[in-house]
């Protein structure tokens, strides 16, 4: 009786550390540090002082672009779907912005 509850507690224990891995690792998003990826323009923290973000989705999880130099005017509409190659910066972000990644985008085109 005593081997079987020992050989119980342990599934029970395993099986908790594996859920528990599988989810850090779906919360654990990547960015790398430079590709092309599909984005969309967003004005929705422009009040904060953020200006044009690029909003994009890396991994099911939204992460927003905030670009060094200011987008070309053609491209700062917002909801404007766009395809870029971005470069990821090492600067920190601006005050109210700290969830914005700082790049460099390169090579913009409406998609």
């Amino acid at each position: 009786m005593r081997l079987i509850f020992v050989f119980l507690f342990s599934l029970v224990t395993s099986i908790i550390q594996l859920k528990a891995q599988d989810k850090k690792q779906q919360t654990n998003v990547q960015l790398e540090g430079e590709g092309k990826l599909e984005g969309v323009v967003s004005s929705k923290f422009k009040n904060k002082g953020c200006g044009y973000l690029v909003q994009v989705k890396v991994g099911g999880k939204k992460m927003y672009f905030m670009p060094k130099t200011s987008l070309e005017k053609a491209f700062e509409k917002n909801g404007m779907r766009i395809k870029f190659n971005y470069r990821r910066l090492r600067l920190p972000s601006p005050p109210n912005c700290e969830f914005c990644y700082m790049v460099e985008l390169k090579e913009i085109e409406k998609k």
